[in-house]
């Protein structure tokens, strides 16, 4: 019962994710088939807090704490065209927020060097990456940088 609840969340969750791209990004204009693929591939809900976890594909802004938001998913893929990210690059992303954007450039890139302030988001990319992204983070709270490595999952 509770793998068939899961699989029916993961299949909303893709045919939200394809219906976001189709109609929020291709349609304006976003042509770079990586920036597309990564953005149908990674979950939004996941750096989101539960409550606002409904609203991870409307076409807007979604509140995340420290009165920080993620970023509208059409001006997200316009960053990542605009970014150009080759499979060889590192990419140095300064105000990781929630993770989203890091995870994303991860998918496109070699690797991801993510620095955020917020301790609040330590965490996110732990849950985040163990999904189907390969990258490193850093999370500088303070005067105590806390890094990890991450591998891509078996799922």
């Amino acid at each position: 019962m509770r793998a068939a609840k899961e699989s029916r969340r993961s299949k909303r969750s893709r045919f939200l994710r394809d219906a976001m791209v189709d109609v929020q990004i291709a349609s304006r204009g976003i042509r770079n088939k990586r920036v597309l693929l990564s953005m149908r591939q990674i979950p939004r809900e996941i750096f989101l807090e539960r409550r606002f976890a409904a609203a991870a594909y409307e076409d807007g802004a979604v509140p995340i704490p420290k009165g920080q938001t993620l970023s509208q998913p059409y001006i997200v893929a316009k960053m990542l065209e605009a970014a150009a990210i080759a499979k060889s690059d590192r990419v140095l992303e300064i105000g990781a927020g929630s993770g989203y954007l890091a995870a994303l450039a991860a998918n496109l890139g070699r690797e991801v060097c993510a620095v955020e302030r917020h301790k609040h988001w330590c965490s996110v990319p732990d849950r985040a990456f163990g999904i189907s992204v390969v990258g490193t983070w850093i999370c500088a709270t303070g005067t105590a940088p806390r890094v990890g490595r991450t591998g891509a999952s078996s799922t």
